[in-house]
Formats: structure tokens, C-alpha cells, sequence
């Protein structure tokens, strides 16, 4: 069951209220600090040690998993003097993508996508991340991290990320998420060429039920991933001061990124398109195979019900009425006359 965003209506601007999947597991809070020659992590840490644990010359990131509890995010709101709306935002599950700049910190809103384990419905959730100038924080749905292969690179030391601050961070995290889309729209293209492929085997009713699921999916993953260029643009034209400019430059790889993301979606919704058009064409030839099947058997039934007709005629003087073998010689040209028809409807190529 899912919160609705309409139950907020009435409640005023800032009001904290978890909006998405219900959830009863407990919120976890990881740390991770960092520099070129330490490395500290720790799971799964109270509120108040998460509090006092990050230190300035690091770079630390404070990673939260669970919103559906509000308090745990309006006590680390409270820590970090995130401005209310800003804390709303987080909690909306269903929030529209976005980045916002304050004096303070950087937010950028952003969905995840993957593919459901044992189906093709997309998977999409909300991370919310804060990039303040010594720390990075970040907000998850689910008790899962999706965010392990980023910390796993710096637990391994790999590409370097420990000669970089919080800003590569928190560009690190982003491109992970945006890469993810790379997998998840192949998947799609994929799923939707094999449809394309098994089309005309599968019944009417089978055919349109996948094709409007791919359109309602299409939607859902338009919604998640058009906006986020719009907010990198506005982040790369806006340069912080809380990014420098070697960490910006990574970000205009991202943009190009999401550019190629919104041509694969746009190329995705119109093959889903011309599927829907061989849908109804499907169904325009099996409905002509039917009403040509149809004419045929009525095209040969026409001369044999001229003949029984002719012969049904109540007239005295019909020589045929009275001749021994009528019956039966009527029945032979009937006959005959169906199967002439057969044999030209055949050479004609009408079935």
C-alpha cells in the first residue's frame, strides 16, 4: 500500500509526513570517512553518534535507509539545519526530480530504476542527496543499500575516489544511478523486440494487456528521468561553490549521459507505438481472413441455392419434376458447380 500524496491537502508548507510504501523495519544509518590515507566505516550507528561522528578534514558520508520514519529524518534535519520544505521533499516519495541550492548545502532529488527480480515492471525509487562542504548526506527508501557499488569502490580503493572530496561523492552516487538507466532501458528495448517477435502468436487480449502495461511503464520512466537533465543543466550553468570546477566537468558527462537516455526512452515509446499498430493489424487480418472465408462459402452457396430454388418452383409443365433420375442429376451439377468455384477461388489465390 502506498501513501497518497492528496492525504497531505490541508496541511501547511513544511509539513513532515512520509508519502510512498508502507514500511515497519527500523532506519539504518551508515558512516563512511575517508581521505587519501585513512578509512573509516560504520553500520548501522544511532542518531546521536551519527551526529558527532563526522570530522572536517574528511570526507564523510552519512547514508539513511528508511523514511517512514519521520522522526530519524527530522532529527538529522534538525542537525544539519535542512530547511523544512527541503525535509518534505525527502519524505515525498513521489516528489518530482529536482536540485535546489541554498547558502549552506546542495539537494538533488533523484529516482533509481531497475528491473523487478522475475518480471519486466520497472522498479523505481527516490533517493534524496545532500551535499554540504564537508559532508555528504544521503536519503533511501528501502532497508536494501542501493547505493553498495559506490561504497564497495571506496572499501576496494578503486578509481582513485579517495583523492577526491565530498563534491566527486556525491557526483559518484549520481552517475551510479544514472548508469543504472543504461541496463534498465536495454532491458526494455529488449523485452519489447521479443513482443514484437511473438505478436502474432499470442492471443488479442494477451497482446494489448503488455502493450498498455509498456505504455503505462514508458510513462512512469519519462516522468523519472526527463526532468533530472533539465535540474544538471541548471547545476552545471549555475556553478556552487560547494562543487569545484574539476567535479563540474564530471558532471557534463552525466548530461550527456541523460541526453542519450531520453532518445533511447522517445525510440522505446515509439516502437511500443508501432507494436499497438500491429496489434489492430493483426486483428484488421484476421478479420479479413474471416469475411473472405466468409464470401467464399456464400459465393458457392449462391448458384446451388439458384438451382434448389429454380427447381422449387411449383409449375406444371417442368419436364425435370417428373424424370426418374432429377433428383439425383441435380445434386451432381450442384456439385459440380462447387467445385468449379473451388478450383477458380484457388487459381485466383482468395484462399
Amino acid at each position: 500500500m502506498i501513501e497518497k500524496v492528496s492525504e497531505k491537502m490541508g496541511m501547511p508548507p513544511g509539513a513532515l509526513v512520509y508519502v510512498g510504501k508502507k514500511r515497519n523495519f527500523p532506519s539504518k544509518i551508515d558512516y563512511i570517512g575517508y581521505d587519501t590515507e585513512k578509512l573509516e566505516v560504520q553500520k548501522d550507528i544511532s542518531i546521536e553518534k551519527a551526529k558527532k561522528i563526522y570530522l572536517d578534514n574528511k570526507v564523510n558520508w552519512i547514508d539513511i535507509r528508511g523514511l517512514h520514519n519521520v522522526d530519524v529524518v527530522k532529527d538529522i534535519g534538525c542537525f544539519f539545519n535542512i530547511d523544512k520544505l527541503h525535509l518534505e521533499d525527502i519524505l515525498n516519495t513521489e516528489h518530482r526530480p529536482k536540485i535546489e541550492e541554498t547558502e549552506h548545502y546542495i539537494i538533488l532529488c533523484i529516482k533509481t530504476i531497475s528491473i523487478r527480480p522475475n518480471s519486466n515492471k520497472p522498479k523505481i525509487r527516490q533517493i534524496s542527496i545532500l551535499l554540504f562542504k564537508n559532508c555528504v548526506v544521503t536519503f533511501q527508501e528501502e532497508e536494501e543499500c542501493h547505493l553498495h557499488l559506490v561504497k564497495e569502490r571506496i572499501l576496494d580503493k578503486i578509481g582513485n575516489i579517495q583523492a577526491y572530496g565530498n563534491d566527486f561523492l556525491m557526483y559518484s552516487i549520481v552517475d551510479l544511478i544514472i548508469d543504472e538507466y543504461f541496463g534498465v532501458i536495454d532491458k526494455f528495448h529488449d523485452n519489447l523486440e521479443d513482443l514484437e517477435n511473438k505478436i502474432f502468436g499470442m492471443t488479442e487480449d494477451d497482446s494489448l494487456f503488455l502493450i498498455q502495461d509498456n505504455k503505462k511503464y514508458i510513462i512512469h520512466l519519462r516522468r523519472a528521468i526527463f526532468p533530472i537533465r533539465e535540474e544538471i543543466f541548471v547545476l552545471i550553468k549555475h556553478a556552487s561553490d560547494l562543487i569545484s570546477a574539476k567535479t563540474l566537468n564530471y558532471f557534463h558527462d552525466i548530461y550527456e549521459h541523460i541526453y542519450f537516455h531520453m532518445e533511447s526512452l522517445e525510440n522505446i515509446r515509439e516502437i511500443n507505438s508501432g507494436l499497438k499498430d500491429l496489434y489492430l493489424s493483426k486483428i484488421n487480418l484476421r478479420m479479413n481472413q474471416i469475411m473472405q472465408t466468409l464470401t467464399i462459402f456464400a459465393s458457392i452457396f449462391i448458384p446451388l441455392t439458384f438451382i434448389s430454388g429454380f427447381y422449387g418452383m411449383n409449375f406444371e409443365n417442368m419436364p425435370e419434376l417428373s424424370w426418374k433420375y432429377g433428383y439425383f442429376a441435380t445434386i451432381i451439377v450442384m456439385a459440380i458447380v462447387s467445385i468449379l468455384l473451388l478450383i477458380y477461388f484457388k487459381r485466383k489465390k482468395w484462399f
